[in-house]
């Protein structure tokens, strides 16, 4: 299973606008009725939801395309197309329950697991305590007073903004 940070799990766990909804329908122009809007609405909407509306969509692949584009997982995404084509009716939504509440299991998990700093970033940080002074991880001066960005450690905004923007890649120039 692929690991997402914290802020990756609760964006993916979290509801989408109606808008942005998961509209479930039985063939072209035939809405159940039923919507999701978020991962686990979703799982549940697929247990009870008419068997026709379940196979319709997955041969269609819009639950991996709504799960890709707009839940923002693309590992589950591609987990739910390798079910396979061979499934159908109550395996095929076993199947897709399945998937999903492990994968719903796993982010939970990930945003309640303290996380560990990686080991690149501990060398950049000296730790605060009477025998270490921290430094800056952009400038190496002394900090006062830190501010912090994804385990980085910096004497100002100025420094970390500097940081950010030395890390992007430069925009292509489009041609006029």
């Amino acid at each position: 299973m692929r690991i997402a940070d914290k802020e990756t799990a609760s964006k993916i766990l979290r509801e989408v606008p109606s808008n942005n909804a998961f509209y479930f329908f039985t063939s072209i122009g035939q809405y159940t009725g039923e919507y999701a809007t978020s991962l686990e609405d979703f799982c549940r909407k697929i247990r009870q939801i008419d068997l026709k509306s379940i196979e319709f969509h997955y041969g269609r692949e819009d639950f991996e395309k709504w799960i890709r584009t707009t839940v923002g997982d693309a590992y589950l995404a591609d987990k739910i197309k390798e079910i396979g084509k061979t499934l159908e009716g109550d395996q095929l939504r076993s199947a897709i329950c399945q998937t999903i509440e492990e994968r719903i299991a796993e982010l939970k998990k990930t945003l309640t697991t303290k996380s560990v700093m990686p080991k690149r970033s501990r060398k950049s940080i000296e730790l605060a305590d009477e025998t270490h002074i921290k430094r800056c991880s952009f400038c190496g001066n002394k900090i006062n007073t830190p501010t912090l960005y994804k385990g980085y450690v910096f004497c100002s905004t100025k420094c970390k903004d500097s940081f950010i923007s030395s890390r992007e890649k430069p925009k292509p120039k489009t041609a006029i």
